[in-house]
C-alpha cells in the first residue's frame, strides 16, 4: 500500500467512524487534568503549605508527598491511556472486520485484553527506556521494532511475549511498509505537537484544545497502525482458508 493509499483509507475510516476518537480524547483530557492537579501552575495559590500540609510538615515530607501524588497520577493516567488505546484499536478492528464500532464493544474487548496490554506496556516501556538511555538511535530502533505490539495483542489476541515477537517479525520482514508507517506517525506527531504549542498560547481554552488535539493524533495513529498490521499479517491468516485453483 502506498503512503497516499494508507492516508486515504485511514482518513475515510476516521471520517465515517468518529466514535473511535472518543477514548483517546477522554484519556488525553483526563491525563492532562491529572497533571494539572499534581503540578499546579505557579500562579495558582493553594495555601501557605498546600492542601493536606500542616505547619509541622518538613521538606522531606513535602518531597515525599510530591512524589506520591506524581506517582499516583502517573499510574491512574497510564491505566486510562492503556485502556483507551486498547478500545481504539478494538473499534478499528470492528470496522475492518465489517462491523460498526461501538464504545461498549471496544471497552469489552480492551477490558478482556487489559492484562496482556499492561504486560506488553511494561516490557516495551523498559526496553525503550534502556534504548533511550544508551543513545537516541537505539531507542528509536527498539520503538520501531515494537511498533505493532499492541496491535497484535488486540488484533490477533496474542499474549505480551508473542505480540512483541510478532511485531519484531513484521517490522523486520516487511521493512518497507513498516518503516513508512513509522515515519508517517513521527511526522504527524511533529505536526500535531507544533499545533499543540500554538494552541497553548490561548489562555484557559488553549490547553484543553491541545488535549483534544493529542487525542485526535493518538486515535488517527491507531487507525493507521491497525490498517497496516492487518495488511501485513492478514495473508498469513487467510492463506489456508482461500481455495486453491485446480490444476
Amino acid at each position: 500500500m502506498t503512503t497516499r493509499g494508507l492516508l486515504r483509507d485511514g482518513t475515510m475510516i476516521a471520517r465515517e467512524n468518529a466514535v473511535v476518537f472518543v477514548p483517546p480524547i477522554v484519556a488525553s483530557v483526563v491525563f492532562g487534568l491529572l497533571s494539572l492537579l499534581a503540578h499546579p501552575a505557579p500562579d495558582v495559590e493553594i495555601g501557605p503549605y498546600g492542601p493536606g500540609m500542616g505547619v509541622g510538615m518538613g521538606p522531606g515530607a513535602m518531597i515525599a508527598r510530591g512524589f506520591g501524588v506524581a506517582g499516583l497520577t502517573f499510574v491512574i493516567g497510564a491505566i486510562v491511556a492503556l485502556l483507551a488505546h486498547g478500545m481504539t484499536l478494538a473499534m478499528v478492528k470492528q470496522r475492518l472486520d465489517g462491523g460498526t464500532p461501538t464504545l461498549s464493544g471496544g471497552f469489552q474487548d480492551a477490558k478482556d485484553r487489559i492484562v496482556p496490554l499492561a504486560i506488553a506496556a511494561v516490557i516495551a516501556g523498559v526496553l525503550m527506556s534502556v534504548g533511550l538511555m544508551l543513545l537516541v538511535l537505539p531507542g528509536l530502533i527498539i520503538t520501531y521494532l515494537l511498533l505493532f505490539t499492541f496491535a497484535a495483542v488486540i488484533g490477533s489476541g496474542l499474549g505480551a511475549p508473542a505480540a512483541i515477537k510478532k511485531s519484531v517479525e513484521l517490522t523486520t520482514r516487511e521493512f518497507g511498509e513498516s518503516a513508512v508507517l513509522f515515519l508517517i506517525i513521527i511526522a504527524l506527531g511533529v505536526v500535531f505537537a507544533a499545533a499543540s504549542l500554538l494552541l497553548n498560547i490561548i489562555p484557559y481554552l488553549g490547553p484543553l484544545l491541545s488535549m483534544v488535539l493529542g487525542g485526535l493524533y493518538t486515535g488517527y495513529a491507531s487507525i493507521l497502525l491497525l490498517i497496516t498490521y492487518r495488511r501485513l499479517e492478514g495473508p498469513t491468516q487467510t492463506s489456508e482458508e482461500e481455495p486453491q485453483p485446480e490444476a
